[in-house]
């Protein structure tokens, strides 16, 4: 019984060992067998353009210091090298909104090309109803997901397909507690039970009046 009970002891410390060998070697492929963005780095503001980032010309919601519309291009550019692009749209936006001049919103334009298709596997950064609704142009394109009940859908036919829409209330897939509702738009028809949960995949899209509506990548019923 001693003897088996060594084996069994031997048997998980090597499961032990060889997992902790074996799963940083495992993230670190996954890491390198995602595309490369060597034409993020490539994306620089030139020394004139340091120089005087910010201006007062043109209408802006936010105010940015010179070493704060700096910070928030170099933090963009280490968030994609990072995979984590969500994260760097938020900071586009924020010089897109901002007093940055039109050279560096070029730039930062320039950078927002690189941004993935949002995806239920990997979304590191996930913002929240509350975080969109406070600033909705600041998370203009920005991938979420958020759960809720499905509401008022809607199914619609044009030449080049079927469509639905639907009221998103968010936060009360469990019936508990209602954050928002917002209009949900996909280019797909989904059949949708109205009292069922679902997960939505969406990016945030700006309408007029300071509102904002998402529009759909994929959804799951929960």
């Amino acid at each position: 019984a001693r003897w088996g009970l060594a084996v069994a002891a031997a048997i998980i410390v090597a499961m032990v060992l060889v997992g902790a060998v074996a799963f940083p070697a495992l993230t670190k492929g996954i890491r390198e067998a995602m595309p490369r963005r060597d034409g993020v780095s490539d994306i620089v503001l030139s020394a004139e353009e340091a120089a005087a980032p910010v201006g007062s010309g043109g209408g802006f919601e936010i105010v940015l210091a010179e070493k704060d519309a700096l910070a928030a291009f170099e933090k963009a550019k280490r968030l994609f090298s990072d995979f984590r692009d969500e994260a760097a749209l938020v900071e586009l936006n924020r010089l897109l909104v901002s007093n940055a001049t039109r050279q560096v919103k070029a730039k930062a334009e320039a950078l927002a090309r690189y941004v993935r298709e949002p995806s239920f596997l990997s979304m590191p950064d996930r913002y929240a109803y509350a975080d969109v609704a406070a600033s909705p142009r600041l998370y203009e394109g920005v991938g979420v997901i958020w759960k809720g009940l499905p509401a008022n859908l809607a199914t619609s036919t044009t030449p080049s397909g079927s469509g639905t829409t639907f009221d998103l209330l968010v936060g009360y897939h469990d019936k508990k507690r209602l954050e928002g509702i917002v209009r949900v738009t996909a280019g797909f028809e989904a059949r949708l039970t109205p009292d069922r949960p679902v997960e939505v995949l969406a990016r945030v899209r700006n309408s007029a009046g300071g509102s904002f509506f998402l529009e759909c990548i994929a959804i799951h019923e929960q």
